[in-house]
C-alpha cells in the first residue's frame, strides 16, 4: 500500500506570492506540503 498526499491548485489568493501556498513557508520554518509528509 502507498499513501498519496494530494496537494494541488495554484493559490491564487496568496496572488504576490510566487509559489502555491501549500510550499510557502507560513506556520512553521516548513512549507504545508513537507509538514503533512513528516506527520
Amino acid at each position: 500500500m502507498r499513501p498519496v498526499i494530494l496537494c494541488g491548485g495554484s493559490g491564487d489568493r496568496l496572488w504576490p506570492l510566487p509559489q502555491p501556498k501549500q510550499f510557502q513557508k507560513m506556520v512553521s520554518h516548513n512549507t504545508m506540503f513537507k509538514d503533512t509528509l513528516l506527520r
